[in-house]
């Protein structure tokens, strides 16, 4: 007598499928959760931006005279590029953590 495929597992294909999803839900979770940033080391490395002198970037250099950045706990540096590609270099060698990108 021939014995199904379905009587070697004890559980159901519907319930495999909760279980499975319900431990991938888990996983993701706990995993993705924000860590409480460090305030100390925050505030002592700065985040380097870096902009070219596209007109849409002066609410950064604003916000930096005004002090939103040094309100908000983040030490910002905003270096100015003449142009697009030296704002791409520095990012690619890693001198500025941020670049900022106009083009759609």
């Amino acid at each position: 007598m021939a014995r199904s495929s379905r009587s070697q597992f004890p559980m159901s294909r519907r319930s495999f499928l909760y279980i499975s999803s319900a431990a991938i839900a888990t996983l993701l979770a706990t995993s993705c959760r924000r860590q409480p940033p460090d305030q100390a080391n925050a505030a002592q490395q700065p985040l380097h931006l870096g902009f070219n002198l596209w007109a849409g970037y002066l609410p950064f250099q604003v916000a930096q005279e005004k002090g939103f950045f040094q309100a908000n706990g983040l030490n910002a540096e905003i270096t100015w590029f003449p142009a697009l590609g030296d704002q791409i270099t520095a990012f690619n060698a890693g001198k500025v953590d941020v670049a900022g990108n106009h083009y759609c």
